[in-house]
């Protein structure tokens, strides 16, 4: 199954043929990235107000335990939300009840840095995880490829890995917010 969509990146469109659950990560990432883009903020800034933050506030709603970079480092992927349960405290996590990775998150900012792209992409064709996300800028590759093309040639097949892929426009003004998953 592949769904794709482009739209304009101040349009309201989510595709159809998402799950709900990508159908929210897309929602609240457009929303927060035309905030990002209205108020002109660093990748720093993006990446932690616009995406782990977002990610983090829906991992809660979830009941999932969310770990990234921004919150305590980064454990093998930028944003991973874990399916555990709280422990008798409340406070932290009871780690035997661990289920798996609900989400893998990678994100690659380069424009055009086809290797690096690949690097961070790469890495989720491992993860074992209900969902697997990557974010990155919508723009062509070096040789005009366009990135999402290129993740999928290196994506294994017949594995039935879910991904959603998630492409920011340069800048807020022009260029197109892009939604494509599939499952693998």
């Amino acid at each position: 199954m592949f769904t794709h969509t482009t739209a304009m990146f101040g349009g309201s469109h989510i595709p159809s043929g998402l799950f709900p659950i990508e159908q929210e990560i897309v929602e609240a990432l457009r929303s927060s990235g035309q905030q990002a883009y209205r108020e002109e903020w660093s990748t720093d800034s993006w990446t932690r107000k616009a995406i782990n933050d977002q990610l983090l506030s829906l991992a809660d709603q979830h009941g999932f335990a969310c770990f990234s970079k921004g919150l305590v480092g980064e454990w093998l992927f930028d944003l991973v939300w874990v399916d555990t349960k709280p422990d008798a405290s409340g406070q932290g996590y009871d780690w035997t009840q661990t289920r798996g990775l609900a989400l893998a998150c990678e994100s690659e900012w380069k424009n055009g840095d086809e290797q690096e792209l690949l690097w961070d992409f790469f890495k989720l064709t491992f993860a074992v995880a209900n969902l697997r996300l990557f974010i990155y800028t919508n723009a062509p590759l070096g040789d005009g490829k366009h990135p999402v093309d290129r993740c999928k040639q290196v994506c294994p097949l017949s594995r039935g890995f879910r991904y959603l892929t998630i492409g920011f426009p340069l800048d807020g003004k022009s260029g197109e917010f892009r939604v494509d998953a599939w499952t693998a």
